[in-house]
């Protein structure tokens, strides 16, 4: 988890920064996101978004993550438990940091990724109701991944596989 918390920020993602770690006694300090609320919290907060100010506050939060996740895939790092209550989001500024790297891996697998990818949308089916809501909050995502990925084709050619499977066979072989 440290490892891959540092490795992140080095990358440019946002995450918290760590104070303290002592792996003798398996305690790690890290910084506490004042002011920040879940990105389920978030969405929750916006109501239907029939709003153009909440709207586009979402859709700019939603293109960020997608960058910031190609961030952390392009430098082989995979999250491993990428879920709406995982990623947080500043109440104010609309700044994102995704937090709990506790079963992230240093990986080049293109499998890994897109399995990143699609337990963000499973969760985000989980959380809302709304299909085409998800559908769009997807597809802003995938654009800002889209933006910053290095393997973009692999990545996506890989997700639909993943999809066509679906998570139960992917996480139970």
């Amino acid at each position: 988890e440290v490892n891959n918390l540092v490795r992140a920020r080095n990358l440019g993602v946002p995450v918290p920064a760590l104070y303290s770690v002592n792996l003798r006694h398996k305690f790690i300090c890290m910084e506490y996101l004042a002011g920040y609320t879940t990105i389920k919290d978030f969405l929750t907060s916006r109501g239907d978004l029939s709003d153009a100010a909440a709207a586009k506050q979402v859709k700019d939060v939603f293109t960020l993550l997608g960058g910031h996740l190609a961030a952390l895939h392009n430098g082989n790092i995979v999250h491993g438990d990428l879920t709406s209550s995982n990623v947080m989001v500043h109440a104010q500024t609309h700044a994102i940091s995704i937090i709990d790297f506790g079963l992230s891996a240093g990986s080049n697998n293109i499998e890994d990724k897109a399995v990143d990818l699609y337990v963000f949308e499973k969760s985000l089916q989980c959380d809302h109701s709304d299909e085409e809501l998800v559908l769009g909050l997807v597809q802003t995502l995938y654009a800002g991944y889209i933006a910053r990925s290095d393997k973009l084709d692999a990545v996506v050619g890989r997700l639909q596989k993943v999809k066509s499977r679906g998570r139960k066979k992917v996480a139970f072989g």
